[in-house]
């Protein structure tokens, strides 16, 4: 089921954020050695990495059970916008509750975690019943229809995460500003290019109902613009409009091959798929610390940007040239139609 599974995730984050905060405190206070305590940090946080890492993907499993194949590209639209909210409000939060302490907003999120997990148990139903373990379906990552997504996505992870990883230090070189300086521009553009991104989810996506297909081919083709921008930005504001190009890609790109992924396999296949398209976020965040000290320190800053730039275009050249990702199921009005019957038949009303 995908509720046990999100409940185990929340119950994994706060545990782990409870249990870094405690080894940053002790090494604070000096109970520990630095390097100790260190690796008490990297320990604890591999708590939600094991066990926590499933509640975005049972959360996809979730929305792709009560979506048909139209409303599909939208859900995940809706559930990514979700996240965008948290982007913007989560430092903002953070930051007014530094006041009681830096490690105030560890112990606060860690509360807000279980909260999330009690309105998960008590008020999200769950109408279908958990696969038995004999019948559960699993996906091979080498599965054709399934293996160019997953190819999609750790590149999309990837010129995201260096984005994310270097974009402080890209304003601070490129600027010449101070550290304290870069953190204030900084923190404007990242909030700019979060609305960028609910922009696409919560109104372009809804509003016009864009298909899966259209949403990572405009994605891709504004990461590739927005990298390129970012190589050849004089000044504050140039980049800052590229910062929002590539949230607006983001927004559009990540739910589109999520439904899209989606409408590739069957209806107990939804799981699975999730787990794979969750894997590739973190297999991102593997690869791109390895580029940033190859890339940043040897070659400049500019060249990361050169770097995101052609693994976009390589991508958008792969979206139109591979059959799964060019011919994306779609669904039609009548299957929808057949769709909603199908599970007024099999799902009782909560």
């Amino acid at each position: 089921g995908r509720k046990p599974v999100m409940l185990m995730g929340f119950a994994a984050f706060s545990v782990s954020l409870l249990l870094f905060a405690g080894a940053v405190h002790v090494a604070r206070v000096g109970l520990l050695p630095l390097g100790v305590a260190f690796t008490l940090m990297i320990v604890t946080r591999t708590i939600y990495g094991m066990f926590g890492s499933g509640t975005f993907p049972a959360a996809q499993a979730y929305v792709a059970d009560r979506t048909n194949a139209q409303e599909r590209a939208a859900g995940m639209g809706v559930l990514g916008a979700a996240f965008g909210v948290g982007t913007i409000v989560g430092p903002a939060v953070g930051g007014a509750l530094v006041v009681f302490g830096l490690l105030a907003p560890f112990y606060f999120t860690a509360v807000l975690a279980i909260f999330a997990a009690a309105l998960v148990l008590w008020v999200l139903p769950e109408r279908t019943k958990p696969v038995l373990r004999e019948k559960r379906h699993k996906i091979s990552i080498t599965d054709s229809r399934v293996y160019p997504f997953v190819v999609f996505g750790v590149a999309l992870s990837a010129v995201q995460a260096v984005m994310t990883q270097t974009v402080s230090f890209l304003f601070m070189d490129k600027l010449g500003l101070s550290p304290e300086t870069s953190a204030q521009f900084v923190g404007v553009a990242m909030m700019a290019s979060a609305m960028a991104a609910l922009f696409a989810q919560l109104v372009l996506i809804q509003r016009f109902q864009l298909t899966a297909r259209f949403l990572m081919r405009m994605g891709i083709g504004l990461a590739v613009a927005g990298n390129a921008l970012f190589v050849i930005a004089p000044t504050y504001g140039t980049m800052v409009f590229a910062m929002i190009m590539l949230g607006g890609a983001f927004g559009m790109a990540r739910p589109g091959f999520s439904a899209a992924a989606s409408l590739s396999v069957r209806p107990e296949e939804q799981g699975a798929v999730a787990g794979l398209l969750g894997s590739t976020a973190a297999s991102g965040h593997v690869i791109s610390p390895l580029l940033v000290m190859l890339f940043y320190q040897r070659l400049g800053p500019d060249s990361l940007y050169m770097f995101n730039t052609v693994v976009m275009a390589a991508l958008f050249s792969f979206i139109f040239i591979h059959p799964a990702l060019r011919e994306v199921r779609e669904g039609s009005p009548e299957e929808s139609r057949e769709q909603a019957d199908d599970a007024e038949s099999v799902i009782p009303p909560s």
